[in-house]
């Protein structure tokens, strides 16, 4: 998983760097990947991790929220002359719909057609490095997951055992002993899951250390 992390973050540097070459050979400008995994795994985080390394902007398009009409104007809106990221979250959510007749506010809701015309149609993105986040992929069409659109698919799981430790060691810094409890843990936990437990821990533990320490909201 890590390897596959860092691997999806070298064909970034990668692309670009490979501008000049791109237009040399009249292409768009455009990569896509494919994060997936259950909820919690760290797939939006980690786009905005990319986005934060790289210093490149990120559009955010949470997909079940748009129409048709919606989201191809929201979509060319966004564009502009400097590589930027746009992140699609929860392309399995909208996709489900793609044969529903039932109206958004009024219009179509986002179709599969729609979607892949808008990020690969007759007027292609370009300056984009494309992410998709979905917690099912199996649910996606082949059509989305085929290369020139999602160039890599990359999987999320849960936490591993180093992964456990720097979490744990982060949060639990103070109490080096709860922190390597913390990372033998055994259980199968996503990084959300086993963050939130650490925080829990680490608040209770500040709590009966010093609460008076502690500052409280008081209505003024």
């Amino acid at each position: 998983y890590e390897n596959d992390v860092l691997d999806s973050i070298k064909s970034l540097e990668m692309w670009l760097k490979l501008q000049k070459w791109y237009a040399q050979k009249r292409i768009p400008w455009k990569q896509g990947i494919l994060l997936y995994g259950k909820p919690g795994t760290g797939k939006s985080s980690l786009a905005r991790a990319i986005g934060e390394k790289y210093s490149l902007d990120i559009y955010t398009f949470r997909l079940s929220t748009f129409s048709d009409s919606e989201f191809q104007d929201r979509v060319f809106e966004c564009l502009g002359r400097t590589p930027r990221i746009f992140l699609f979250e929860d392309a399995d959510i909208p996709l489900e719909l793609r044969k529903s007749n039932t109206s958004h506010m009024g219009e179509t809701p986002l179709t599969l057609s729609t979607f892949l015309n808008t990020i690969d149609g007759v007027k292609p993105l370009n300056n984009v490095f494309v992410i998709v986040t979905t917690n099912c992929i199996e649910k996606l069409d082949n059509a989305l997951l085929r290369p020139g659109r999602l160039d890599e698919k990359i999987e999320l799981k849960t936490l591993s055992p180093e992964g456990k430790k720097k979490v744990a060691e982060f949060i639990l810094g103070e109490w080096p002993e709860d922190a390597g409890k913390f990372a033998s843990v055994k259980e199968d936990l996503t990084g959300a899951e086993f963050k939130e437990i650490c925080i829990k821990h680490a608040l209770q533990k500040k709590w009966e250390i010093h609460p008076s320490s502690i500052d409280t909201f008081k209505d003024k």
